[in-house]
């Protein structure tokens, strides 16, 4: 589901935004973290952008609109409008009857309710412009300002948002960065053997990089063909190397005819000889339809794993 499509922020961007607050929070107040936390919360942080980036083009978009003389289907602005509040109400009724509230959902619960009001303010805007629109050039219709003031407030909020991920994930890259001197012996440097390109005999190849006591690597996998026609793109980094295994922090995109999903997660790799073992295990998953939602779930979810076996070349 593109972000661009909805007039509206979606709930679900609303949530991850509670969620990604919750989790800076308590990331300030925890002790040092291993290795994997700490790549676990660089994943986190890096997806909280890209969800940043995606919300401050719509809310960009969505000014853009309400500002146009011509707005285009205003009945779908309404319906959309009106389901969102409806999905307000019900999600903060939800949430304040349950029992079992955990130590992050009061916060969220705020956040749901502080974007109540904002929903309604949308709402009344696009209802007076279909109204306006329905009564000719005849008819003045008050038209309410409080949605555009909201979505420029948004957009401050956004930035400033963005701003403080990027210092984030600044702080965990220097973290990761300075784990691995520590779990790196001897002397740091990785073992150059794991440097070269790997291929599956098919249509995926990884390359691999050392520069010291760095590791970082690509996956390539080649389009298919046939009705999906499926291809994809690995970028692994910050890889903590002990022995013959590497952990990474993994940004990945697959695509085929009918969808593209961007994700992050954990790269294990494991190398005996010339013979490489990579497996992915997704943390984080956003799935964009490109001619409309199907109906169906992709294999890509978090919690997925997937592995490959390659051999160099």
């Amino acid at each position: 589901m593109k972000l661009s499509s909805f007039i509206v922020i979606p709930l679900s961007i609303i949530a991850a935004v509670a969620f990604a607050a919750v989790d800076m929070a308590r990331a300030a107040t925890q002790p040092q973290s291993s290795c994997s936390q700490t790549i676990s919360q660089r994943n986190d942080a890096w997806n909280f952008r890209n969800r940043t980036d995606a919300e401050i083009s719509a809310t960009r978009q969505a000014l853009a609109d309400a500002r146009s003389p011509n707005s285009g289907d205003l009945n779908k602005k309404v319906a959309d409008s009106l389901k969102t509040v409806q999905q307000l109400r019900q999600t903060i009724a939800d949430l304040e009857s349950r029992t079992d509230l955990s130590s992050e959902l009061p916060g969220i619960l705020r956040v749901l309710k502080s974007e109540l009001p904002r929903a309604q303010n949308q709402l009344e805007f696009w209802s007076a412009k279909k109204t306006q629109a329905s009564a000719g050039a005849a008819f003045t219709i008050h038209v309410p300002t409080p949605y555009l003031d909201d979505l420029g407030t948004r957009l401050k909020e956004l930035q400033r948002y963005r701003s403080a991920l990027t210092q984030r994930l600044a702080k965990l890259d220097r973290e990761i960065q300075d784990c691995r001197k520590r779990t790196q012996e001897p002397g740091h440097a990785i073992d150059a053997s794991w440097s070269g390109t790997f291929s599956d005999g098919s249509l995926t190849s990884v390359t691999l990089t050392v520069a010291g006591n760095e590791l970082s690597g690509t996956t390539t996998t080649a389009a298919g063909g046939g009705s999906l026609n499926p291809s994809g793109h690995d970028d692994f980094k910050n890889c903590v190397v002990k022995g013959s295994t590497a952990t990474c922090a993994a940004n990945s995109t697959y695509e085929d005819n009918n969808e593209t999903v961007t994700m992050t997660g954990t790269m294990t790799l494991t190398l005996a000889g010339d013979h490489l073992t990579k497996s992915f295990l997704i943390k984080t998953s956003d799935l964009t339809w490109k001619h409309g939602d199907l109906g169906y779930t992709t294999k890509l979810a978090p919690g997925t794993k997937w592995t490959t076996e390659l051999t160099r070349r």
